[in-house]
């Protein structure tokens, strides 16, 4: 600003300047050099909780769709970085007030989604947290992360996933023992391979004169491609009494 106020008594015409400097007391130079040295005063970016959760709720629509939105909800966890007049940032829970304080630098915004989705009995469950993040003026500042929803869900496809029956067809084939009890039987999304596995596991007896009288097996089956590993065979550690 300092550098402003000088180019705009450089830029003056020389008569002014000379009737500046002959005719206004010293006093009153020093403080009109004061004067145009104080900055342009603008108001701190502030918003009050409630247009940021309208905006947030608004950009989750647009990710999310009419379903899957619905069976989102904002969580109490967002939180929003601002800066103080000495530019200093500070951090502050979103629901602590009313308004923001200070300049708003950018606000994340915590969604829980449990959403079953009807066109996949083998994995319906789609549950995770998404961390919408939102800068200054309240836009996106880029598609969150949501990994944990599968492609089929977005695109309203079936899944044609493998299922229970068919795993353990599988797993028999790769020579996979059973049990007196059923075998546990979990499938999980692995979002970075964009795929689904089936991991079955049972207890299998062993001779008697062991120490170990049974031990435990487990097979992993990709229930896209419809692959088999190996199963692999382990001691079950101790068991602890309370």
């Amino acid at each position: 600003m300092g550098a402003l106020s000088g180019r705009l008594f450089t830029c003056m015409p020389l008569q002014f300047k000379l009737y500046l400097t002959q005719t206004i007391p010293a006093m009153f130079q020093r403080l009109l050099f004061l004067l145009l040295l104080i900055p342009i005063i603008t108001p701190a970016q502030s918003y009050t909780k409630d247009e940021i959760k309208q905006r947030a709720d608004s950009i989750m629509h647009s990710y999310l769709g009419n379903d899957m939105y619905q069976a989102c909800k904002l969580t109490k966890k967002c939180y929003y970085c601002y800066t103080d007049d000495a530019g200093t940032k500070h951090w502050q829970m979103l629901n602590k007030s009313k308004w923001t304080e200070g300049n708003l630098v950018y606000a994340t915004m915590v969604y829980k989604l449990n959403y079953t989705y009807p066109k996949c009995d083998v994995y319906n469950d789609i549950s995770g947290k998404i961390y919408l993040e939102l800068d200054n003026n309240l836009k996106s500042k880029g598609r969150p992360d949501m990994g944990f929803i599968p492609d089929f869900v977005f695109k309203h496809e079936n899944c044609n996933l493998l299922t229970l029956p068919e795993a353990m067809v599988l797993a028999h084939k790769k020579l996979f023992k059973d049990s007196k009890k059923e075998p546990k039987a979990t499938i999980y999304y692995d979002k970075s391979m964009k795929q689904f596995f089936w991991l079955i596991t049972n207890k299998i007896k062993r001779d008697s004169t062991i120490q170990k009288k049974y031990i435990m097996q487990t097979i992993k089956i990709n229930a896209n491609t419809r692959i088999a590993q190996n199963p692999t065979l382990w001691l079950p550690g101790p068991t602890v009494s309370h």
